[in-house]
C-alpha cells in the first residue's frame, strides 16, 4: 500500500481514514495532545509551526507525526523547532510518544503506550493497558491508569496513580510517588537521592522488603531508625498476595495506607 504524506509549514488539518492501529509522534517544542476518539480513523490538527515543517504520514494503519527523516538523528539541529499539535485516534491504538521540551498529553487510550520526554512535562491520563514512561528532567504524571506500568526518571518528578497490578519505577534524583487504588501484585521502587512514597489501600496487607542506606523511613505511621549504622532493612510478611520492594540510597521512604485527594 502506498504512503500518504502531508507537510505542514504553518497550520493545517489532516483527516486520516481508518483503520488506524498505531501512532508514532516525535516533536521537539510546543505541545502535543493525543486523545481517544470514536471512529476508526484519525485527525491531526497542527498550529503555530516554527522551524521545520511538521510531517504527517500514514501507511498500513500506522500514523506518524513529526519531522522528515530520523527524529533522534536530527535532535541537535532542531532545538528551535516547535508546533502545537492535537491528534485524535481510536481508543485501542498503540501510541509511541517522544518529545524533547514540548508539553505532552495522552488521554483515554486503551492500547499499549510508550511515552518519553527530555525536559517537557508529560501527562498520561485515564488510560488502560501496558504503559512504559521515561523522563530525563521533565515532570511525568500517570493519572488514574489501569494496567501495568514501567517508569523511569533521572531528575524529573515521577507520579503514578491508579489500579496498577505490576509497577516497576526507578529514579535517580526526581521524587517518586506511587498512589495505587488497588493492592498491587508486585511494586518495585528504587531511588538514589530521591524521596520515594508508596500509598496502597491497606499497608498492613502488603508484604514489604525495604532497604534504605540513609534517610528517614516511615511505614504506616511508624518510623524506623538505623540503629546499627547499616541502614534500615525491613522484611515484613503479610497474609495477602500483594508485595512491594523498595531500595533507596539517601532519599526518604514513606509507605502508607489510603489515598491522596489529588494524585
Amino acid at each position: 500500500m502506498s504512503q500518504d504524506v502531508w507537510s505542514i509549514k504553518d497550520e493545517g488539518t489532516v483527516p486520516v481514514g481508518g483503520p488506524v492501529t498505531a501512532l508514532e509522534v516525535g516533536l521537539v517544542g510546543g505541545r502535543v495532545d493525543v486523545v481517544a476518539g470514536d471512529g476508526p480513523g484519525a485527525r491531526v490538527e497542527v498550529h503555530d509551526v516554527h522551524g521545520h515543517p511538521v510531517e504527517v504520514s500514514s501507511k498500513n494503519g500506522k500514523l506518524k507525526v513529526g519531522y522528515r527523516g530520523s527524529f533522534v538523528a536530527h535532535l541537535g539541529q532542531r532545538g528551535r523547532d516547535r508546533a502545537d499539535v492535537q491528534i485524535t485516534v481510536p481508543a485501542d491504538v498503540a501510541v509511541n510518544l517522544g518529545v524533547v521540551k514540548a508539553d505532552g498529553l495522552v488521554a483515554g487510550i486503551r492500547g499499549k503506550i510508550k511515552a518519553s520526554t527530555v525536559s517537557g512535562p508529560v501527562v498520561v491520563d485515564q488510560c488502560e493497558g501496558e504503559l512504559e514512561v521515561s523522563t530525563v528532567s521533565g515532570e511525568m504524571v500517570v493519572r488514574d491508569h489501569t494496567g501495568d506500568v514501567k517508569a523511569s526518571s533521572v531528575s524529573g518528578p515521577l507520579t503514578v496513580s491508579g489500579a496498577v497490578p505490576v509497577l516497576e519505577a526507578s529514579t535517580v534524583s526526581g521524587d517518586l510517588l506511587a498512589d495505587l487504588t488497588v493492592a498491587p501484585r508486585t511494586a518495585t521502587l528504587s531511588g538514589v537521592s530521591a524521596d520515594v512514597t508508596l500509598r496502597v489501600p491497606d499497608a498492613d496487607e502488603l508484604a514489604l522488603r525495604l532497604n534504605a542506606a540513609t534517610g528517614r523511613v516511615v511505614v504506616d505511621g511508624a518510623e524506623h531508625t538505623d540503629v546499627r549504622h547499616k541502614g534500615v532493612v525491613l522484611d515484613r510478611r503479610a497474609g495477602g498476595d500483594s508485595k512491594a520492594t523498595i531500595n533507596t540510597v539517601s532519599g526518604a521512604v514513606t509507605v502508607l495506607s489510603g489515598r491522596t485527594a489529588d494524585a
